[in-house]
Protein backbone atom coordinates (compact mmCIF):
# COMPACT_ATOMS: atom_id res chain seq x y z
CA UNK A 1 0.00 0.00 0.00
CA UNK A 2 0.96 4.12 -0.98
CA UNK A 3 1.92 5.69 2.05
CA UNK A 4 -0.52 8.01 2.50
CA UNK A 5 0.79 11.46 4.18
CA UNK A 6 -2.80 12.60 4.78
CA UNK A 7 -6.53 11.50 4.64
CA UNK A 8 -9.27 13.95 3.81
CA UNK A 9 -12.77 14.30 4.49
CA UNK A 10 -13.43 13.82 0.39
CA UNK A 11 -11.54 10.37 1.15
CA UNK A 12 -13.66 9.23 3.63
CA UNK A 13 -17.13 10.11 2.39
CA UNK A 14 -16.11 8.30 -1.16
CA UNK A 15 -14.99 5.23 1.19
CA UNK A 16 -18.20 4.92 3.56
CA UNK A 17 -20.31 5.85 0.23
CA UNK A 18 -18.58 2.21 -1.61
CA UNK A 19 -19.28 0.92 2.19
CA UNK A 20 -23.07 1.68 2.84
CA UNK A 21 -23.80 0.92 -0.61
CA UNK A 22 -21.92 -2.31 -0.09
CA UNK A 23 -24.02 -3.50 3.28
CA UNK A 24 -27.24 -2.30 1.21
CA UNK A 25 -26.55 -4.80 -1.26
CA UNK A 26 -26.16 -7.45 1.22
CA UNK A 27 -29.11 -6.30 3.38
CA UNK A 28 -31.65 -6.08 0.08
CA UNK A 29 -30.63 -9.95 -0.18
CA UNK A 30 -31.59 -10.20 3.66
CA UNK A 31 -27.57 -11.39 4.23
CA UNK A 32 -26.28 -9.44 8.35
CA UNK A 33 -22.65 -8.69 8.28
CA UNK A 34 -22.30 -8.63 11.53
CA UNK A 35 -19.25 -7.60 12.12
CA UNK A 36 -18.56 -4.50 9.85
CA UNK A 37 -14.88 -2.95 11.30
CA UNK A 38 -12.70 -1.07 9.46
CA UNK A 39 -10.22 -4.20 9.23
CA UNK A 40 -12.85 -5.90 7.05
CA UNK A 41 -12.99 -2.91 4.50
CA UNK A 42 -9.90 -3.99 2.24
CA UNK A 43 -8.90 -1.83 -1.30
CA UNK A 44 -8.89 -3.56 -4.87
CA UNK A 45 -5.90 -1.52 -5.52
CA UNK A 46 -2.52 0.00 -3.44
CA UNK A 47 -3.83 3.26 -2.47
CA UNK A 48 -7.66 4.55 -0.93
CA UNK A 49 -8.55 5.59 -4.31
CA UNK A 50 -9.31 2.25 -5.30
CA UNK A 51 -12.66 0.29 -4.86
CA UNK A 52 -13.19 -0.46 -1.42
CA UNK A 53 -14.68 -4.07 -0.29
CA UNK A 54 -16.37 -5.75 2.46
CA UNK A 55 -14.88 -9.11 3.74
CA UNK A 56 -15.17 -11.51 6.20
CA UNK A 57 -18.48 -13.09 6.20
CA UNK A 58 -17.68 -16.01 9.12
CA UNK A 59 -20.64 -14.01 11.53
CA UNK A 60 -23.52 -13.58 8.98
CA UNK A 61 -26.85 -14.75 8.55
CA UNK A 62 -29.21 -15.15 6.06
CA UNK A 63 -32.87 -13.62 7.75
CA UNK A 64 -35.21 -15.85 6.99
CA UNK A 65 -38.86 -14.33 7.38
CA UNK A 66 -39.92 -13.97 10.79
CA UNK A 67 -36.46 -14.97 12.02
CA UNK A 68 -35.64 -13.42 15.47
CA UNK A 69 -31.36 -12.93 16.11
CA UNK A 70 -30.46 -11.74 19.47
CA UNK A 71 -27.09 -14.02 20.12
CA UNK A 72 -23.95 -11.79 20.60
CA UNK A 73 -21.85 -11.82 17.56
CA UNK A 74 -19.15 -8.93 16.30
CA UNK A 75 -16.12 -7.00 17.75
CA UNK A 76 -16.81 -5.55 20.99
CA UNK A 77 -15.84 -1.97 19.78
CA UNK A 78 -18.11 -2.24 16.89
CA UNK A 79 -21.06 -3.95 18.33
CA UNK A 80 -24.56 -2.17 18.40
CA UNK A 81 -26.63 -1.93 21.67
CA UNK A 82 -28.93 -4.39 21.24
CA UNK A 83 -26.71 -7.08 20.07
CA UNK A 84 -24.66 -6.55 23.66
CA UNK A 85 -27.58 -6.93 25.32
CA UNK A 86 -28.55 -9.62 23.65
CA UNK A 87 -31.86 -8.12 22.26
CA UNK A 88 -33.46 -9.51 19.33
CA UNK A 89 -32.29 -7.34 16.82
CA UNK A 90 -31.61 -7.19 12.40
CA UNK A 91 -29.95 -6.09 9.94
CA UNK A 92 -29.90 -2.37 11.41
CA UNK A 93 -26.94 -3.54 13.52
CA UNK A 94 -24.50 -3.07 10.91
CA UNK A 95 -25.36 0.68 10.21
CA UNK A 96 -24.45 1.15 13.33
CA UNK A 97 -21.14 -0.63 13.34
CA UNK A 98 -20.77 1.45 10.35
CA UNK A 99 -21.20 4.58 12.03
CA UNK A 100 -18.62 3.42 14.60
Amino acid sequence: MTCQKFFTDKMASRIMNQVLSAVEYCHSRKIVHRDMKPENVVFEGPNFDSTAKIIDFGKSKILEPKMIINDKAGTVYYIAPEVLLKKPYKEKCDIWSCGV
